[in-house]
């Protein structure tokens, strides 16, 4: 009857799904050594097609790059997820990246998060390999479901599981 009086329950169990049709890699055939090396913390690089990178999963924005190049997201188990749109890319001062959320947007998992100028970025020489990375890895368990293969936006490619 007073369905409103019970607490929400917290989701414990994120999939996060590929953000877009492309290639999944292992974190540590990423080049830049500071994701290869776990550094910022575990999770899978992806190889992209196309021109839009989606929400992995449903959550909140919380964090939009100055330079365009990096999105952060809160998963509803309370992961905090980067997107790191390709290598160097802090350097390009948002050139040839539009984000499409800004901090504190609600997405759904497959809403546009940014949008890539590709041609561009690849005149340009950019390694467009983009990082997924489970940040605050504390207190989680990140399951890898598909590694080194070809997805489409549909695909699960990892799970987060809280403690």
């Amino acid at each position: 009857m007073f369905h409103f009086l019970k607490k929400k329950e917290m989701v414990k169990e994120v999939d996060l799904y590929a953000i877009g049709n492309g290639k999944t890699i292992l974190i540590g055939e990423v080049a830049d050594k500071v994701f290869a090396e776990g550094l910022l913390g575990d999770g899978i690089g992806f190889l992209f097609e196309g021109d839009m990178i989606y929400a992995p999963c449903d959550g909140i924005v919380i964090i939009v790059a100055e330079t365009n190049h990096a999105i952060g997201l809160r998963a509803e188990n309370g992961a905090e997820i980067l997107i790191h749109m390709g290598m160097d890319t802090v350097n390009l001062n948002g050139q040839g990246l539009y984000p499409q959320v800004s901090c504190n947007d609600k997405v759904k998992r497959g809403h546009p998060l940014l949008r890539v100028d590709r041609r561009l970025l690849e005149g340009m020489g950019v390694d467009l390999t983009t990082p997924i990375i489970l940040t605050n890895g504390q207190g989680y368990i990140l399951t890898k479901e598909i590694e080194n293969d070809t997805v489409n936006k549909n695909d699960c490619i990892m799970k987060i599981i809280k403690r």
